[in-house]
């Protein structure tokens, strides 16, 4: 639904159309907080190979602007030998912290290097351990995209309103109500967003979930 016809439809229930600036930024914060909500199939993408660890030593890797959610661990791949790696694992930064210490060497050849192993995201960027001994390795990501885009009446497509138009306007009707001072009807809204909003979380897990999640290994 473009901007302009969602904003219709909210106002089939509203009936006030003294609130149309607001109603367009509660579009925007509703579709804001169901992208952080959730990993719609809508928004997830591959990225290109993410930039940085250009030189030995190095081991930073700079996330894509539009990122939002991480999916998968860190993709590697060594170009010059065309060998798949396994993905690295993901670490908190205080353990890469106490693993990658050497990375502090102010020069580079004074690092521990390798093959990396490990990954942290830390401060928009990706940290990976050890520091890398080549500069031929390549590191891709799956993850779901960001948009804070504001949604007003000229948009061509409010997110989400294709699939899930109801859950939008419950979302935006509660914003609205909030607004109002009106916690009693806030409330209502709310809780039948929640409940489509749970709805939606799980169906999206159903769709992901491996069907065999319990790997056997002997006694």
């Amino acid at each position: 639904m473009t901007g302009a016809n969602f904003y219709t439809y909210v106002l089939a229930v509203l009936k006030r159309t003294d609130k149309s600036t607001e109603v367009y930024q509660a579009m925007t914060d509703v579709v804001m907080d169901m992208r952080l909500r959730f990993h719609s199939e809508d928004f997830k993408t591959i990225s290109s190979n993410l930039t940085g660890c250009s030189a030995i030593g190095d081991y930073s890797l700079t996330l894509p602007t539009d990122f939002g959610h991480l999916i998968s661990n860190v993709e590697i791949r060594d170009n010059a030998s065309d060998e798949d790696y396994v993905p690295l694992e993901k670490i908190s930064i205080g353990k890469y912290k106490d693993l990658y210490s050497s990375r502090l060497n102010t020069s580079t050849s004074n690092r521990d290097t390798g093959t990396p192993i490990h990954f942290c995201v830390f401060g928009g960027d990706i940290l990976v351990g050890p520091p890398v001994d080549k500069t031929s390795y390549k590191f891709k990501i799956t993850y779901t995209t960001e948009d804070a885009t504001e949604i007003a009446s000229g948009t061509s497509s409010v997110p989400f309103t294709d699939r899930y138009r109801k859950t939008v306007r419950y979302g935006v009707l509660k914003e609205i109500y909030l607004l109002l001072e009106n916690y009693e009807e806030a409330t209502v809204w709310s809780e039948l967003y929640e409940v489509d909003i749970q709805k939606i979380i799980d169906n999206d897990y159903s769709n992901v979930r491996d069907d065999n999640p319990i790997s056997y290994n002997g006694i």
